[in-house]
């Protein structure tokens, strides 16, 4: 479902790419599939090990929602993402905001 490849530099890419369908479509699946996985990234740069993590998709679209609204799909697009973004952030960085 997530595809994690390290390269020579420590940089990690995320490559989100769900079997069984053309889209890689927003559930409770793939939110728990980062949990483990921000886990080993924390381990990964407690020893010094990471540098940076991209978050890619397999599919042509990163990640869908499941509606039939266009807008709707939009949105969770842009929730989907800053969500996932803000979750790498915090547990590799910590709190940032001021």
């Amino acid at each position: 479902m997530i595809r994690y490849e390290k390269d020579t530099n420590n940089i990690v890419t995320l490559t989100l790419d769900m079997s069984g369908g053309t889209q890689n479509v927003l559930s409770q699946d793939i939110a728990q599939t980062f949990v483990p996985l921000l886990q080993h990234l924390q381990k990964e740069r407690d020893k010094g090990e990471l540098r940076g993590v991209i978050i890619t998709s397999a599919k042509q679209e990163f990640l869908v929602g499941p509606h039939d609204r266009t807008a709707r799909i939009q949105e969770v697009h842009i929730l989907a993402l800053h969500c996932i973004c803000d979750a790498v952030d915090t547990q590799l960085l910590g709190e940032q905001e001021a």
